[in-house]
């Protein structure tokens, strides 16, 4: 496993870099990988903090917290993170941006803020490392600019980004928690917002272990 192998690998660094920014990174990504967001997230603001003055680590550190924000549904703490990478880095400023505004757009934030990211994001990438990826925020951004249920959409999507990067992680609440809002689901959602409600409901029920909903759900989907 691969938290395994980094266990390894920092403990064969010896005591004198136990405390070092990149230990603490490392040690971060494995708490990730073995589910404890929680002491992860602790421990990517601490590297945070002792990488200030190395620009680029701290942005790897930056980038960590933000998803652990986004895995255990702190949209607003994901949103501020994300916006500090739209702002500072020089690459992926597309994926960032999406991030930063569907975060905002799903913890409740200013309606008229996250409407303007959305908007000027296409125009803001300039460079990029992955045209399949930014072609993607690109086309989403466009669609959220304009909805009217932008809070319930941006939750969607964000969701969906999680589910897309195999960080969704379903406790039973919060499985449950996503079956009550498609059904309780505003009524003029889009196609592409009803069919991936739907798929967030299917995966759901099947980490219920109700395979049969599950995949009644995910039929609809389709």
């Amino acid at each position: 496993k691969q938290w395994y192998q980094r266990r390894v690998a920092i403990t064969a660094g010896g005591v004198e870099f136990q405390d070092t920014w990149l230990t603490l990174y490392f040690t971060g990504t494995i708490h990730k990988l073995q589910g404890d967001i929680e002491g992860a997230l602790k421990l990517f603001q601490t590297t945070a903090i002792k990488s200030a003055h190395l620009r680029e680590c701290k942005l790897m550190a930056y980038y960590e917290i933000g998803w652990c924000q986004l895995i255990v549904w702190n949209w607003s703490e994901a949103s501020e993170i994300f916006s500090d990478l739209l702002a500072e880095a020089r690459w992926s400023k597309g994926f960032y941006g999406y991030l930063a505004a569907i975060s905002m757009g799903a913890g409740g934030g200013s309606v008229t803020g996250c409407r303007a990211l959305l908007a000027e994001l296409p125009g803001r990438i300039k460079k990029t490392v992955n045209v399949e990826l930014d072609t993607f925020c690109s086309a989403k951004c466009r669609k959220l600019e304009t909805s009217q249920n932008l809070e319930y959409e941006c939750k969607l999507a964000t969701l969906e980004m999680l589910y897309i990067w195999k960080c969704l992680t379903l406790t039973e609440s919060k499985a449950n928690d996503i079956i009550h809002s498609v059904n309780n689901r505003p009524k003029d959602l889009s196609p592409a917002s009803l069919a991936t409600s739907y798929f967030l409901v299917g995966v759901s029920w099947k980490a219920l272990g109700d395979l049969t909903k599950a995949e009644q759900a995910l039929k609809i989907s389709e």
